[in-house]
C-alpha cells in the first residue's frame, strides 16, 4: 500500500480522473485501503466481481459476495471516504441476483453502479489443449461478453432510476457499441478489451476517432483494432543442436510469416508439458523454416531446450512492430541470445544493399558458435569475455573501442540483449548520434504481447510489445 501511494503522489495526472477500484478481505480493510487513496483518487470502484481474486471480489463459491456484505462494504468504506463510491458488478449472477446486490449498494450509499466484469469460468482450447496455465479456466472478455452487457445495464438503469450515474464497460469498441449502450442507459463507458495489440501512437488516433465518432454519428474508429492479428500456428521440432548444457537451437518443420524486428510467443500447452508448460517470448533466428535459439534459464526454457525432434510446441504472433530499413547503414550489438534478433535485421538490410557492422558477444565461443556458423551478413565482428573467440572481452568494450573507426554518418544503431549491456551500448553511441538513431531491444518480462498487462511497459509508458521491440532510449 505504502509503495502504491507513493506512486500516485509522482504520477502526473495530465488533467484526466482516476477510478481507483479496490478489493478487499473485510469492510474495514477495504475502507482503510480507500482512505488511503483518498488524496490521489477522483472515486473509489468497489470490486465485488472480479472472479481472480478469491475471497476479495469473488463473486462464485462459498466466499461470492451477497447483498448483505456489500451493503456493509459500501456503508464502510462511505464511512472513510469523501468522494463518489461505485461498486462494480459481475455478469455472471443471475438478473435476479444483480438486482437485489445493485439495490443493496444503493441502499447502503453508493454513489454510482459499474459493471460488468469478465464473464466465466471458461474453458479455452487450442488444437483441443487447454490454452491456460490455470486448472479452473479463464475469464471471457471482449466481443463475447457485449450482449451480456448490454442487458446489465438496462436492468441496472431499471432498478436505480434515472439519476443515479452508470459506468459500463463489457466488449465495446466502436461508436455504435458505446451509442446503444447510452441508449439503455450507460452514463460513461469504459474501453479494455478493444485496446489489445494497439502501440500507444494508434490508442491516441483510436479515441481521437472515437470522440469524432459519438459527435458525428459516425463510425471509423473501428478501423484501428487490431486485436484477432495473430493467432497460435503448430510445429514440430526438426532439429536439436546443443551447443552447451544451456544453450540449444531449435530448428522445426516449418516456416512462419514475420517481420525483421517482430517476435513470437511460445507456447507449451500444459497437457503435454506439465513440467514447463505455458508461454514466453522469443525473437526468430530464422523464419524459414522457424528457428529459436533457447538458451536455459526457468522451467519452461529447460523443457524447450530438450524437445526431441518430432515433438510439438505452439508459436504465436507475431508480435511487436517491424523495424525501419529504410536506411542508409546500420551498426548492430548483440549480446547472447540477444543476437537472433539481429540477423534477421542483417540478412534483410544486406538484400537490400545497406552495408551493415555487427559486434557480437557471449560468455565463450560454445555460446556464440550458433551465429559463427551463420551470421554472415555485412562485417561480422565478434567478442567472447573468455577470449575464447574473437576479441577478448565484453562486446560493449569492443564496440567503445573501435566506434571511432565506424563512419557514422547517417548510421542507424540496433541494440539487442541483456540491460547492462543496453544501456551501455546507448552511452557509447549517444556520443556519435542522436537517440533517433538507435533502437534498443532488451531481454525483459513481456506476458501477454498485446499491450494490456503493461509488464513489459517502461518508465514513459511505452510497452515494448507493441511500441516495439525495438525502440529510442528513454531520454
Amino acid at each position: 500500500m505504502d509503495a502504491i501511494v507513493e506512486d500516485l503522489a509522482e504520477f502526473n495526472y495530465h488533467d484526466r480522473s482516476l477510478l481507483a477500484s479496490i478489493f478487499a478481505d473485510t469492510p474495514e480493510e477495504m475502507a482503510y485501503v480507500a482512505g488511503r487513496l483518498e488524496p490521489f483518487a477522483d472515486a473509489a470502484e468497489l470490486n465485488f466481481s472480479c472472479r481472480h481474486s478469491p475471497g476479495h471480489g469473488a463473486t462464485h463459491g462459498s466466499q461470492a459476495h451477497t447483498p448483505t456484505s456489500i451493503g456493509e462494504f459500501t456503508r464502510a468504506v462511505k464511512s472513510r471516504f469523501g468522494k463518489p463510491v461505485i461498486p462494480k458488478f459481475s455478469p455472471n449472477d443471475s438478473n435476479e441476483e444483480l438486482k437485489a446486490k445493485i439495490r443493496a449498494a444503493i441502499d447502503a450509499g453508493a454513489d454510482g453502479i459499474s459493471l460488468i466484469n469478465t464473464m466465466g469460468p471458461e474453458v479455452f482450447e487450442i488444437d483441443g489443449h487447454p490454452a491456460l496455465t490455470s486448472d479452473v479456466g479463464g475469464s471471457l472478455s471482449g466481443d463475447g461478453i457485449r450482449e451480456r452487457g448490454f442487458e446489465c445495464t438496462k436492468i441496472a438503469r431499471e432498478e436505480v432510476g434515472p439519476d443515479v450515474p452508470l459506468i459500463v464497460t463489457g466488449g465495446l469498441s466502436t461508436a455504435e457499441h458505446i451509442r446503444k449502450s447510452r441508449a439503455l442507459g450507460a452514463t460513461l463507458n469504459g474501453i479494455g478489451t478493444a485496446l489489445a495489440g494497439m502501440s500507444t501512437s494508434i490508442l491516441a488516433k483510436y479515441f481521437t476517432a472515437l470522440d469524432f465518432d459519438l459527435e458525428n454519428g459516425t463510425n471509423t474508429a473501428e478501423q484501428y483494432l487490431v486485436f484477432n492479428r495473430s493467432g497460435h500456428k503448430k510445429f514440430r521440432v526438426k532439429e536439436n543442436y546443443k551447443y552447451t548444457d544451456d544453450l540449444s537451437m531449435l530448428v522445426l518443420d516449418d516456416g512462419f510469416e514475420i517481420e525483421p524486428g517482430q517476435f513470437v510467443f511460445t507456447w507449451l500447452p500444459k497437457d503435454m508439458y506439465r513440467e514447463g508448460d505455458g508461454e514466453k517470448p522469443y525473437s526468430l533466428y530464422d523464419n524459414d523454416p522457424a528457428t529459436l535459439v533457447v538458451q536455459r534459464r526457468g522451467k519452461l526454457s529447460n523443457v524447450l531446450a530438450n524437445l526431441r525432434p518430432g515433438e510439438e510446441l505452439y508459436l504465436r504472433g507475431p508480435c511487436g512492430n517491424p523495424v525501419d530499413l529504410d536506411i542508409e547503414k546500420a551498426i548492430l550489438v548483440g549480446g547472447g541470445t540477444g543476437i537472433a534478433s539481429l540477423r534477421s535485421i542483417a540478412r534483410a538490410l544486406d538484400e537490400r544493399g545497406v552495408p551493415t557492422t555487427s559486434f557480437l558477444g557471449a560468455v565463450d565461443r560454445d555460446h556464440i558458435s550458433f551465429a559463427e556458423e551463420s551470421y554472415n551478413s555485412g562485417d561480422v565482428r565478434f567478442a567472447t569475455n573468455d577470449g575464447s573467440f574473437g576479441r577478448h572481452g565484453n562486446i560493449t568494450a569492443y564496440l567503445l573501442d573501435k566506434i571511432g573507426t565506424l563512419n557514422l554518418e547517417h548510421g542507424v544503431f540496433f541494440n539487442c540483449g541483456p540491460s547492462q549491456m543496453i544501456r551501455s551500448a546507448e552511452i557509447f553511441e549517444g556520443r556519435y548520434v542522436g537517440s533517433e538513431s538507435m533502437f534498443s531491444s532488451e531481454e525483459q518480462e513481456t506476458s501477454c504481447g498485446y499491450g494490456l498487462c503493461a509488464r513489459c511497459a517502461r518508465e514513459d509508458g511505452l510497452r515494448s510489445c507493441v511500441d516495439g521491440y525495438f525502440m529510442n532510449p528513454i531520454c
